[in-house]
């Protein structure tokens, strides 16, 4: 996001969205993070082999949370 005025209302603006991000980017990680918590606590055997659908879901969870694009 350019600011070629250098105008501070762009500026707050921006700040503004992005600390909104930041915000909905923690609760999803949140989340995730118990959907993980959640997986190994009451499907630990299931979720050994990521061929069967609880153990891809575990891992494509796990794939985002750990690995960046």
């Amino acid at each position: 996001m350019t600011n070629p005025n250098n105008n501070k209302h762009f500026n707050d603006e921006a700040l503004r969205i992005n600390r909104m991000l930041k915000k909905e980017n923690d609760a999803l990680r949140d989340a995730l993070v118990y959907v993980i918590q959640t997986l190994d606590e009451k499907f630990y055997d299931a979720i050994q082999d990521k061929d069967t659908t609880i153990g891809g879901i575990r891992h494509r969870v796990d794939q985002a949370l750990n690995y960046r694009r």
